[in-house]
């Protein structure tokens, strides 16, 4: 057996390994030195921090943790402080850009024009085609819905209950069936 890791030694001194894993361990405490001497350092210290004393917290010791991260108002005064910093940053960023770019500063603020008309300009294009991806969508949902309404106005005319229910029920296995099958096609998150 390697020597013992930090998790593991923790984890006997808890009690929360298994009857064969401890006494894995208990046997190699008895040929290691090393590890003797870490599982008593770490025995130690558990009941050093278990005969610590409770420390007095507030009643409200939450609220005036959020109340100091996340002031009710924000005062007139730091949101005119923060704009100027933020202003100032900017600006200072844009000077730095200029004197590093070597441009004269009329071809300076003319590329500047370009790259921020450029970016509008790409800007409205993507809006575009999002609104018009959000307006396919929705026209495919009504139809899809109209459909599945239609369908299942056909299917009350099926002569017995029995046979309507049974019916639904095929269709939420095979919905069903059918999802897990793309998801098992194509994996999301750290698989792909």
């Amino acid at each position: 057996m390697n020597c013992l890791t930090a998790d593991s030694i923790y984890l006997f001194l808890e009690g929360e390994l298994s009857p064969a894993e401890a006494s894995r361990v208990r046997a190699h405490c008895a040929r290691c030195a090393p590890c003797t001497e870490a599982v008593a350092e770490r025995r130690q210290l558990n009941q050093a921090a278990q005969n610590l004393t409770a420390w007095p917290v507030p009643s409200d010791f939450a609220r005036q943790i959020t109340a100091r991260l996340f002031p009710e108002r924000l005062s007139l005064r730091r949101a005119l402080w923060t704009a100027a910093a933020g202003t100032a940053g900017i600006v200072s960023a844009l000077f730095l850009v200029f004197l590093l770019s070597g441009l004269s500063l009329l071809n300076f603020l003319m590329s500047l024009n370009q790259t921020i008309l450029s970016g509008l300009r790409d800007l409205t294009l993507y809006g575009a085609k999002l609104v018009k991806l959000l307006t396919l969508l929705a026209k495919v949902f009504t139809r899809f819905s109209g459909f599945m309404w239609d369908n299942l106005a056909h299917l009350s005319g099926l002569p017995s209950f029995q046979l309507q229910a049974a019916l639904v029920g095929i269709t939420v296995l095979l919905i069903i069936t059918l999802y897990f099958g793309v998801k098992r096609l194509f994996p999301v998150g750290e698989k792909s």
